[in-house]
């Protein structure tokens, strides 16, 4: 499984510890989109092809491991969004 991030989930950015251990590898990318400011520690995006490139990466999951990624990504958001 292949997983885009961005913001606070990047590789050397905040979040990045609680995602850390289920990367096998990495490379930068970009999809289309707006990144915004939320004013809460972490940015928004809406992704469509009327933005500019959001930058990201490409985070490679361990595929033993794929379910317990997107439990603790999906404990991020509910935080986040909290």
């Amino acid at each position: 499984m292949q997983l885009f991030v961005y913001g606070t989930l990047m590789p050397g950015e905040r979040l990045w510890p609680e995602l850390a251990p289920f990367a096998l590898s990495w490379a930068e990318a970009s999809a289309p989109g707006r990144l915004w400011d939320t004013g809460h520690g972490y940015p928004g995006v809406r992704f469509d092809q009327l933005g500019a490139a959001v930058p990201g990466v490409v985070v490679r999951l361990d595929a033993a491991r794929e379910t317990e990624a997107v439990a603790a990504i999906d404990a991020i958001e509910e935080e986040l969004s909290a």
